[in-house]
C-alpha cells in the first residue's frame, strides 16, 4: 500500500517538474546546501539560547533537542545501514524518474533512501524549539516542509514513506529524552558551565552547533575514511 502511494506521488510530483533549468538548479542548491538547512536551524538556536538566558529550564531544552536530534540521526542512519537498501526514486527502475531539466543524476545521492535522515533531524529541531516558542517552532516546521523536504521530494531524494518515518523517529527521540526525568540532572549541570565556565562552554556549544549546521559531513567523511581502509 505504502509503495503504491510513494510511488504515485513521485510519479505525479516528477510529471509536473519545471521545464526551466534555472529554477530546477535553484530546487537543487535550497536542497543541497547548508545554508538554507543546518544553518537557518543553528541560528534560531543561538537566538532561543540569548533570549533565554535568564530561564535555565529553556536552555536545558535547548541542550535536550540537540542530544535527542543527534540520537535521532544515529537511529535513521542505522536504519539505512542495517535493513534491505530502498532505492531512491530518481534510480528506481520501476518508478523511471526523468532528472529534471538542467539537473544530472550523478550529483544525486545514491544512498538507500529510508529513513529520511534530514526529516528526523530538521522536524525533530522544529518540535524541541516549538516547546520554548511555539511561533518559531511552527515557521520552522513549515520551513521544513517546503524547502527542506518538497525539493527532496521533486528531486527524487525521497518518498512520503521516508519522511514520515524520519518525522516520527525525530518526534519520538525529543520526548523521550527532554521529558526523561533521569536526564535532567546531566543537563543541569551542563547548564551550569555556562556560568561556571564560559570560556570552555561556549566554544564547545558552538562546534556542536556548527556541527549539526553541516549534518555533522566532516565527521562522517573522515569515519567512512577509516573504515574504508580497515581501521
Amino acid at each position: 500500500m505504502f509503495n503504491s502511494l510513494d510511488n504515485s506521488f513521485i510519479e505525479w510530483l516528477n510529471h509536473h517538474s519545471f521545464m526551466s533549468p534555472f529554477i530546477n538548479k535553484i530546487i537543487h542548491v535550497i536542497a543541497d546546501r547548508d545554508e538554507f538547512k543546518g544553518l537557518i536551524f543553528m541560528l534560531f538556536f543561538w537566538s532561543l539560547w540569548f533570549y533565554s538566558s535568564k530561564n535555565k529550564t529553556n536552555q536545558k531544552i535547548l541542550l535536550g533537542t540537540l542530544l535527542a536530534c543527534f540520537v535521532s540521526l544515529l537511529i535513521s542512519r542505522s536504519i539505512t545501514e542495517l535493513i534491505e537498501n530502498r532505492p531512491r526514486p530518481m534510480i528506481n527502475p520501476v518508478l523511471g524518474f526523468q532528472t529534471p531539466i538542467g539537473l544530472t543524476s550523478e550529483i544525486l545521492p545514491k544512498m538507500s533512501s529510508f529513513p529520511s535522515d534530514h526529516a528526523a533531524l530538521y522536524f525533530g529541531l522544529s518540535i524541541g524549539f516549538a516547546l520554548i516558542s511555539k511561533r518559531i517552532g511552527g515557521l520552522l516546521f513549515a520551513y521544513t516542509s517546503l524547502f527542506i523536504v518538497l525539493p527532496r521530494f521533486y528531486l527524487g531524494y525521497h518518498y512520503p514513506s521516508d519522511i514520515i518515518t524520519g518525522l516520527l523517529i525525530g518526534f519520538i527521540c525529543i520526548y523521550a529524552i527532554i521529558k526523561n526525568k533521569y536526564l535532567q540532572p546531566t543537563l543541569d549541570r551542563i547548564v551550569q558551565w555556562e556560568t561556571i565556565k564560559p570560556a570552555i562552554f561556549y566554544p564547545c556549544l558552538f562546534l556542536t552547533t556548527y556541527e549539526f549546521s553541516t549534518m555533522f559531513d566532516n565527521i562522517r567523511h573522515f569515519a567512512s575514511l577509516l573504515l574504508h581502509h580497515g581501521f
